[in-house]
């Protein structure tokens, strides 16, 4: 199949630019032209959107499966979030997070440094002053009297609770 504007072009019939040269490749048409290479450069991208497909299908087999899982714990609440965090020369920062929903009940908080250089390597993070509607993400230099500043660090967390 192909995905040009030129369909069919016999030799008899070729077509020519404004300077004469054939639109089919050399004198008598046989040789590959830009048609010819944009048809195939569509059809390895036709090729990799069916890829894509297959490969979107199997997320959503996934994320099914795990809605399935999670419909076993009917009484299980969960949230979670991403934000990044800035601050200058600190050995600690405290950063509040709101939920997206309140919980019923305080949850379990897991809070985590999600990818950081150098020396936030030396950094613990923990979740304080949870409440139904949100917590402080502390974060604290494990190394005394080390400071640094921070900016633009990922960190993540974790809600969930169970209801009765």
């Amino acid at each position: 199949m192909r995905y040009t504007q030129h369909r069919h072009y016999p030799a008899e019939e070729r077509h020519v630019d404004e300077a004469g040269a054939s639109l089919h490749g050399g004198h008598d048409g046989t040789q590959p032209v830009l048609a010819d290479a944009v048809d195939a450069d569509l059809h390895t991208i036709a090729g990799h959107l069916g890829s894509l497909s297959t490969r979107v299908a199997e997320h959503t087999a996934h994320l099914t499966a795990v809605q399935a899982f999670i419909d076993q714990f009917p009484n299980l609440r969960l949230q979670t979030g991403r934000t990044t965090i800035t601050f200058a020369s600190a050995d600690a920062h405290s950063h509040r997070i709101t939920f997206p929903t309140p919980f019923a009940a305080v949850p379990v908080i897991v809070p985590n440094i999600d990818v950081a250089p150098a020396a936030t390597a030396r950094w613990d993070v923990r979740a304080i002053n949870a409440a139904t509607t949100g917590f402080t993400f502390f974060v604290y230099s494990n190394a005394t009297g080390a400071d640094t500043a921070w900016n633009n660090i990922q960190v993540s967390w974790l809600a969930l609770s169970l209801t009765g």
